[in-house]
């Protein structure tokens, strides 16, 4: 038995509580405590524990920082392997003994050369069977064939190899016939990609149970079913399904380092770092920066101090330290990690919650504390260059980093009753296209190609839709595809539209004052619409239409001729009418100006709630009382919609209803372009085409696609300068670009 793994071991203390559950403590020097995928010396004395064969119902392995509970069905996987390993060590010695008379005289020097690699292999604490007893088997796999070889090269040593070869040949079948062992191969990893964090965590599902700092003692959460596990640098995110109360989905997150001891660390090394950044006031300016600066003084201490950590565990500490410094300690994980939408602090006390992308609402245990109340309140201030007080009691700000990219919203008194709370609004930092979101099922092929078909001929496309449905980011795939030459300008209060400047097109982004600033009208979203007319714009990008004054001014841009892109909250296009009409004072025929109205909601489709695109339609005309079916009710005017695509309840889609060739928007356009009915399917059909070839080749960053659709707008223009437009020619020039963009 190896020393090293002898001594750590007696710090597992196998108790059968019962005749069916086994009981460890881990060691506080473990590695991955209480993690049979990731800890071989667990793994090796649970095998061990279990070589009687004795049916199992329950194994538990606890250690200061959290409890891991195997299951029956995962117990039966381990006690298959423990009996099989037993008799494989009972084996062993009679396949290795040596003959009585070795003709060749070899005996001193022999061994049958395989002593130790087979020994290795069977060791009870430290042999890679008992600690990875996956690997251990693929390796007795190469084994087998190296032995058949050798039989075959070696007639001198044929007999005593023979009998090693049977008897490992013999285990590996016993071996394969193992519940655990048909559980890996059935798993079908890909050559190459076998890892083992990733082969245990596929055959394995273990309850946990977290134990979490709770100010100067432990205190334990439920257990619950774990439904995800996944990393997010320098911390762990664990997804758990509770039971109390029954079906809430609880968002635990703790420091993903190998060695719990060096989190005490932490709280010194964070002490030490502000010290050094508050005497260094060059440290000042952005929370990026801020980041970046002490980030390097972390670094530096640690080094100066000749601390030993491994260098995974060095940058983890580091970057908790920075974090529990700038007073981000709590909310830094919710602010890195990708998967989640959208962060809520309903009062001070309250533990925050989240929506996330997979799991939709989940809970927390996680609270913020005095100081990073007061904290944020300062970086927020700091970041916006806005007010935050009794007078201005709210505050909306952008904050980008290299690591996330964030807007908050907070509330003080006395707008806030409570005194504080906070909405975070996460922004992905690579965004959707359109062939993504044809791909993930928000919006048809059929319903894409037909906006990109209005879209280049510049026709209005207005996205409305309840809170968090998509809108910003169904009107960010479809801006990101106008042609470069256009001159674009967007006017915003919170900018989330995409920088394209950096792609080589025209734009121009105009951030105006939110409604929660204070300041006068000359930033206002209303007054920089307006003069939009002066800026001679090929395309506008107008970002929540809220106000009567932005309704006004949205209707007035159109009507003066200006297109593009805007996104207004309403239930559905009829309200978002009724809205405008009837709220915001808006004429009934300033309708008309309207071209496509697109609806995007958040469904439950499958048992998982995700955003789609229900409705595109387009305003027909007027209609006086009595009314029919399809007018919205305006009072003395009504007006037509005419719905194109609608939503199928029973099937889950999104399906065509009306004509294309003959809907409002292509009539406007046959007004002022020769399209008959085939040149208008043979494009229609191409743009389908195409955005099908870029969801199968999984063409989805904004580069490529803007580089795809770029070169489609100068062919298809060149071809129209020709004449009548050669769509195969152009299938051919696309072609060989998205070869080379996959490429």
């Amino acid at each position: 038995m190896n020393p090293v793994c002898a001594s750590r071991v007696r710090f597992y203390r196998a108790l059968f509580g019962s005749k069916r559950k086994l009981r460890f403590r881990c060691s506080p020097s473990c590695v991955h405590p209480s993690d049979l995928g990731r800890c071989g010396v667990c793994m090796a004395a649970c095998l061990y524990q279990l070589r009687s064969g004795q049916p199992v119902s329950r194994i538990v392995m606890g250690s200061q920082l959290n409890l891991t509970v195997y299951r029956e069905e995962d117990a039966a996987l381990l006690v298959g392997v423990g009996r099989t390993l037993e008799s494989g060590r009972e084996g062993l010695r009679s396949a290795l003994s040596e003959p009585a008379v070795c003709p060749y005289d070899r005996r001193a020097s022999c061994d049958l050369r395989l002593d130790r690699r087979l020994k290795a292999l069977f060791d009870e604490m430290s042999g890679l069977l008992s600690t990875d007893p996956v690997i251990g088997y693929l390796q007795l796999l190469w084994l087998k064939e190296e032995l058949e070889a050798e039989i075959r090269l070696d007639k001198s040593c044929r007999a005593c190899l023979a009998r090693v070869f049977r008897f490992v040949s013999e285990f590996v079948g016993r071996l394969k016939r193992t519940a655990l062992i048909r559980k890996f191969e059935d798993a079908s990893f890909p050559p190459g990609l076998i890892s083992r964090e990733a082969v245990y965590a596929r055959i394995l599902r273990p309850l946990n149970l977290f134990r979490e700092a709770d100010q100067s003692r432990l205190a334990v959460s439920s257990i619950g079913r774990v439904l995800d596990l996944y990393s997010v640098p320098p911390y762990e995110v664990s997804i758990l399904d509770v039971s109390a109360p029954p079906g809430t989905i609880l968002y635990s997150v703790r420091p993903d380092v190998s060695d719990p001891r060096v989190l005490g660390l932490v709280g010194r090394l964070s002490r030490m770092i502000s010290r050094s950044a508050l005497s260094d006031r060059r440290l000042v300016g952005s929370l990026d920066r801020l980041i970046s600066s002490r980030l390097e003084i972390g670094r530096r201490l640690v080094y100066d101090h000749t601390l030993r950590l491994n260098p995974d565990d060095a940058e983890r500490v580091v970057r908790l330290a920075v974090y529990r410094s700038l007073g981000l300690g709590s909310l830094m994980p919710f602010l890195l990690d990708e998967s989640v939408e959208e962060v809520f602090v309903d009062a001070p006390g309250t533990p925050l919650y989240l929506d996330h992308r997979r799991w939709g609402r989940c809970v927390t245990r996680v609270f913020l504390s005095p100081r990073e109340m007061v904290a944020l309140k300062t970086r927020l201030r700091s970041e916006s260059g806005m007010r935050l007080d009794a007078l201005n009691p709210s505050l909306k700000a952008d904050v980008s980093t290299r690591d996330f990219l964030c807007r908050f919203s907070l509330d003080v008194q006395p707008l806030a009753n409570e005194g504080f709370s906070l909405d975070v609004r996460k922004l992905r930092k690579r965004h959707f296209t359109l062939p993504e979101l044809v791909a993930n099922g928000t919006i048809p092929v059929d319903a894409a190609a037909y906006l990109y078909f209005c879209l280049i001929r510049g026709r209005s496309i207005t996205v409305v839709g309840e809170p968090k449905s998509g809108k910003t980011t169904l009107i960010n795939a479809l801006d990101l595809l106008t042609p470069a030459s256009w001159r674009k300008i967007a006017v915003e209060d919170v900018v989330e539209s995409v920088p394209q400047w950096l792609m080589g097109a025209h734009q121009v982004r105009l951030r105006v004052e939110p409604l929660e600033s204070m300041g006068g009208e000359s930033r206002s979203k209303s007054v920089e619409i307006v003069k939009l007319l002066h800026r001679a714009p090929d395309w506008i990008y107008l970002g929540e239409v809220q106000t009567a004054e932005h309704s006004r001014a949205m209707f007035h841009a159109l009507s003066a001729g200006l297109r593009g892109l805007q996104t207004c909250h309403a239930g559905s296009p009829e309200q978002a009418l009724r809205r405008w009409v009837v709220h915001h004072g808006v004429s009934p025929v300033c309708m008309l100006d309207l071209d496509v109205l697109v609806q995007t909601a958040r469904l439950s489709v499958g048992g998982r709630e995700t955003r789609r695109v229900v409705r595109v339609c387009e305003v027909r005309g007027l209609a006086r009382a009595p009314y029919e079916v399809g007018v919205v009710d305006l009072g003395r005017w009504g007006v037509q919609l005419c719905s194109v695509f609608a939503w199928c309840p029973d099937g889950s889609s999104l399906s065509c209803t009306s004509d294309l060739f003959d809907t409002p928007v292509l009539r406007k356009i046959r007004e002022v372009e020769a399209l008959d009915s085939a040149s208008f399917w043979e494009e229609f059909g191409f743009y389908k085409r195409l955005l099908e070839r870029l969801c199968f080749l999984r063409v989805f960053d904004a580069d490529s696609c803007v580089k795809v659709f770029q070169a489609l707008f100068e062919e298809r223009r060149e071809q129209r300068r020709a004449g009548c437009p050669d769509w195969t020619s152009v299938s051919n020039a696309i072609s060989r670009l998205t070869r080379r963009a996959v490429a």
